[in-house]
């Protein structure tokens, strides 16, 4: 628990890269949240449910696309001198969300941007084709809900008491709702409304906090009914994301996480892939990637912090990113690999601490702590169909 309170040691980075300039980085993995989005759905009463949201529900917005490219961009910076500008070096798979493929394609605009050589078919276009591995929705690993733990989630969540730190003065610091199951029975009562399942209504009054929330990001109010007890409704949702987090941190984070170093081998680089493939080129430099890149969820994010150092602190903003840097020490005769885990979070960059590992830990003690955080999950506990293959 000690341990767990050192969450983040905020770095002095400038525009220094984030190894020392005595470290020989090796690798990096960066796992991202997609950045700014449109609600994903509307509600009973929504007031801008007719609002123009002109690339769709749960899309990016021209904000969240701006940023997507800015963030490239900032990985380019930092990585500078490690990376080429060749972006045959990057591995990059997203969710199949597009938001999440949409974030990707336009952080690795801002990371590889065309040079002259790449740019001579279309001599004015700066972007150049990246490619992303995406997979079906329902077929994804990292995304595909195990609905059993969501349910487990629900049924505790709802008898947590309600914070003192929320209670009014006025009311003697006396509880207004009681539970968290009391907030979520306000959100339904005053928006009307009604499913036959009790997590059913508690998910859907935790989607319209979160569509409230996008839209007082963008300067929209919200029901006078939800500004008046917003402080209530903020904590019941950030306690269902975080409860979420948690019921879905071993595949969401853990097999996510792990799978992006299961190529990597005891240099710290990874191991050639061979392809028996007839139409690939060979050699290629996508075979042995410098950087592996996963556009993901804020659930995914948030699992894997949770498990490396045990709290979860805030939810990660849009665009947050976790850097895991592989690298040896040059100063050492037998070059050990080692492995340092950083937290971007808005234009914040810290290093995190790892739950039974000391900064820098070696790859070997990772590969280990990893495996004693992230438990397995099964098909048959998350009653996925035999048939449906998860990739």
């Amino acid at each position: 628990m000690q341990l767990a309170i050192l969450l983040l040691l905020p770095l002095a980075l400038a525009s220094e890269p984030f190894y020392r300039r005595n470290d020989l980085l090796k690798h990096v993995v960066v796992i991202l949240r997609h950045t700014d989005r449109a609600p994903l759905a509307t509600y009973p009463g929504d007031p801008y449910k007719n609002h123009d949201w002109p690339l769709g529900y749960g899309r990016l917005t021209s904000r969240g696309r701006a940023n997507a490219r800015a963030l490239g961009k900032w990985l380019r910076s930092h990585y500078n001198d490690f990376l080429s500008d060749d972006p045959r070096e990057v591995d990059a798979r997203s969710s199949p969300a597009p938001r999440c493929y949409e974030t990707a394609a336009l952080v690795l605009y801002g990371l590889y941007p065309a040079n002259a050589v790449q740019r001579e078919w279309e001599p004015d276009q700066p972007w150049q084709p990246v490619p992303i591995t995406r997979v079906p929705d329902g077929n994804d690993k990292y995304s595909t809900i195990c609905v059993p733990r969501v349910r487990a989630a629900i049924r505790s969540l709802i008898a947590v008491p309600e914070p003192a730190f929320l209670a009014d003065n006025e009311t003697l610091r006396k509880p207004l709702f009681g539970t968290l199951g009391g907030i979520v029975g306000f959100v339904a009562r005053m928006s009307n409304l009604s499913e036959e399942s009790s997590s059913g209504l508690f998910v859907t009054a935790i989607k319209m906090l979160d569509t409230m929330s996008v839209a007082k990001e963008y300067n929209l109010p919200v029901p006078t009914w939800a500004s008046k007890y917003w402080r209530h409704l903020h904590w019941a949702s950030e306690m269902a994301h975080e409860a979420l987090c948690r019921s879905q941190m071993n595949h969401f984070g853990g097999a996510l996480i792990r799978d992006a170093l299961n190529d990597i081998g005891p240099t710290g680089e990874p191991l050639a892939r061979p392809s028996s493939s007839l139409m690939r080129g060979d050699p290629d430099p996508s075979d042995t990637p410098k950087m592996t890149l996963r556009g993901y969820h804020d659930v995914n994010l948030g699992g894997i912090l949770i498990g490396l150092n045990g709290t979860l602190g805030k939810r990660a903003p849009y665009g947050a990113a976790i850097l895991v840097e592989l690298f040896t020490l040059a100063s050492t005769v037998t070059p050990d690999v080692y492995v340092r885990v950083l937290y971007k979070a808005g234009d914040t960059v810290s290093t995190l601490a790892l739950q039974g590992c000391s900064n820098p830990c070696s790859l070997q003690s990772f590969r280990e702590l990893l495996e004693r955080n992230f438990g397995p999950v099964s098909k048959s506990e998350c009653e996925w169909n035999d048939n449906q293959p998860l990739l």
